[in-house]
């Protein structure tokens, strides 16, 4: 089914969270909307999905702010999906990355340092998985409607409900003929 068009693609990905965390004197507003409206299509859904839209959580999310404030500018109408995933299996798996990404501290020493957080510079908290601050910033900031968030277990349990209430929140018309169409056995992107 084609109803969604991914605004950047999977290997530009990395060009994309670079281009959205450089510090405020280095950012370029213009070159940002540029690169993410590329691939714009008007016949479809235009979708701009990366983890990194929301922090990074071993830095403490310390520039989800920041990036929340230059989707906004860039995308002013733009519905916001937040899929949270229960707190200690996110932290597990964010731990992971860490390490793939060649993170030297063991988990334990992680989560000891996060309680000595330093302010001197950005580290692992476990605010960040306080998912209620930063899902009330992003509604303030594009407003109660237009904020969606949905668990990621309710993806890995039923995909199909899953799916039913993004195509709701997208005011699809014939979900149900959509839903029939897709192939909920297949995993593959």
């Amino acid at each position: 089914i084609d109803v969604f068009n991914s605004l950047v693609k999977y290997k530009d990905r990395p060009t994309l969270s670079n281009l959205l965390v450089q510090p405020f004197y280095k950012f370029n507003q213009q070159e940002f909307k540029e690169r993410i409206f590329k691939n714009y299509d008007h016949s479809k859904i235009n979708v701009l999905s990366n983890e990194r839209l929301s922090g990074y959580p071993i830095s403490g999310g310390y520039d989800s702010l920041q990036i929340a404030k230059r989707l906004k500018k860039a995308c002013p109408n733009a519905k916001i999906i937040v899929n949270v995933r229960e707190q200690r299996e996110m932290i597990t798996s964010q731990y992971l990355e860490y390490m793939k990404s060649y993170g030297v501290e063991k988990f334990n020493e992680l989560l000891l340092y996060s309680k000595g957080h330093s302010s001197r510079f950005p580290s692992f908290t476990f605010d960040f998985f306080k998912y209620h601050a930063q899902i009330s910033a992003y509604k303030e900031i594009f407003g109660e409607l237009n904020v969606l968030v949905l668990p990621y277990e309710l993806f890995k349990e039923n995909p199909r409900v899953f799916m039913k209430y993004l195509f709701e929140y997208f005011g699809l018309s014939e979900i149900e003929n959509i839903l029939s169409k897709l192939d909920f056995n297949n995993y593959s992107n």
